[in-house]
């Protein structure tokens, strides 16, 4: 039964891929997809989490100390999973599939870009909800980018989205922002 579903999620990934590609040969939004994808690269995070701390003054730590907390649990679990499952990406195993950016390691599953922009996203909605909308479509903005570049099936994206929103909410509530009642 388990693989029967298997097969039909990678059917379902291939038919999304193959559709996107036909359409994408226009290679109307190649730029604008790598500039989406460039803004979840891992520098940038720190430079938010050191901008965060000088806004803070310092007296208040707990959405960088959520932060912390939120990638340190995204990346080991990612690691795990990418390392264990060993996916092949989809321009490895798919005629008409061609990446437009290097990928930054050899397996597909999770995407990592958008797990850690869902971390991302969510730790600094928590702390500044009327940026909600614009962050939130950002981090998925970066899930369809790693598709458009060719780098990840759309069930990688959506895997990446849960374990990063998942590891955000546990981040957040480690650093006690969350409090169970």
């Amino acid at each position: 039964m388990i693989r029967f579903v298997v097969f039909q999620v990678n059917l379902w990934d291939q038919w999304m891929l193959h559709s996107l590609f036909d359409w994408r040969k226009k290679q109307l939004f190649d730029r604008l997809f790598f500039n989406i994808s460039r803004s979840a690269d891992g520098p940038f995070y720190a430079i938010v989490a050191i901008l965060l701390l000088l806004m803070q003054g310092g007296k208040d730590v707990h959405l960088f100390l959520a932060m912390l907390f939120a990638f340190a649990l995204e990346l080991s679990l990612y690691k795990i999973l990418k390392n264990g499952i060993k996916r092949p990406r989809p321009f490895d195993e798919l005629d008409r599939v061609q990446f437009v950016v290097a990928p930054p390691d050899r397996f597909s599953f999770p995407s990592g870009h958008t797990a850690a922009a869902f971390v991302m996203a969510i730790i600094l909605t928590t702390g500044f909800p009327v940026l909600q909308p614009l962050l939130l479509t950002w981090a998925t903005l970066v899930g369809a980018s790693r598709i458009y570049l060719g780098v990840h099936y759309p069930t990688d994206v959506l895997m990446g989205a849960v374990l990063g929103s998942g590891s955000a909410i546990a981040g957040l509530f480690m650093a006690g922002v969350i409090l169970s009642s």
